[in-house]
């Protein structure tokens, strides 16, 4: 398995790394011709969405159990590891290069972002937007009984940094970066033009058009986010979700980077998993 695992993982950080060092390469993918159907801006957008949900749920729904058993491990060299944990994540990487060929190849589209930022004020703005966030999200969380503070003893033991900084950096690479991509980076891109046609028809003025634009593509991912959370059917976590995913868009929008949205989105998760208990599972 494990021989099967690993250059199946390197392949697709290979691809990623194409995709997002150069995109001219995405040219070798595009088709000759044009379904009727991506003459349409509307229809072209609708498709994209459907096609984000579809290849995001699968993660989120927990469909990786059909392959692998509760408590199944796997050993990956030295390490003893959980097998769908291990299947999910691959799958996430599965999904983001699909992803990057639908909208890069296929669709052809210029989505321009960048994952770093040499700025030092976009990762205070990540730190900021996190401190105005976390507030909402803890007191809702609570007040809906989604989310309990652990006992003493654990929580203490969980901030240790031998727990909380290998957690951060789990968090970072294999969740938030991927998702962020995926909602902030690709989302956003495909859906500011069409929406920034529609707010064209109604105002004059470049800066509201753009105020507009922004605003309405965040909530749009936003929303979208929140339903790719909906495992179980527990409302309370796509709300919760739909709010983070508003603030990290924002940390995006403003950063113009995928990295700094991706720190809030990891100081989100790295609170909620090391701090409090939920019924629903944590991703």
């Amino acid at each position: 398995m494990t021989a099967c695992l690993l250059p199946l993982l390197a392949l697709m950080l290979f691809t990623n790394y194409l995709a997002f060092s150069n995109k001219k390469y995405a040219s070798l993918w595009q088709p000759n011709y044009r379904p009727a159907w991506m003459e349409s801006k509307w229809k072209c957008l609708i498709v994209d969405w459907l096609v984000i949900l579809a290849l995001w749920m699968p993660s989120e729904f927990k469909l990786m159990h059909l392959f692998a058993s509760p408590g199944e491990h796997l050993q990956i060299l030295i390490w003893k590891v959980d097998k769908y944990e291990v299947l999910n994540e691959l799958f996430k990487f599965f999904s983001l290069n699909a992803g990057l060929v639908w909208f890069l190849g296929f669709r052809k589209l210029e989505i321009n972002y960048h994952l770093w930022s040499s700025k030092l004020v976009n990762w205070l703005w990540a730190i900021l937007i996190f401190l105005l966030a976390a507030p909402f999200l803890l007191d809702y969380g609570e007040k809906s009984g989604f989310i309990t503070v652990i006992n003493h003893e654990e929580l203490l033991a969980n901030w240790t940094l031998l727990k909380a900084l290998p957690t951060f950096f789990l968090i970072f690479f294999i969740v938030a970066t991927l998702e962020e991509i995926f909602f902030r980076g690709i989302m956003q891109n495909i859906s500011a033009p069409t929406i920034k046609d529609i707010f064209s028809k109604f105002f004059n003025n470049q800066t509201t058009i753009t105020l507009f634009t922004n605003l309405t593509t965040n909530l749009i991912s936003a929303v979208i986010f929140g339903l790719a959370h909906l495992n179980g059917g527990d409302w309370r976590y796509m709300i919760l979700a739909s709010v983070a995913g508003f603030a990290y868009g924002l940390a995006y929008q403003i950063t113009k980077s995928i990295f700094p949205a991706a720190i809030v989105h990891t100081l989100v998760d790295l609170t909620w998993v090391l701090t409090f208990f939920t019924p629903t599972p944590k991703n």
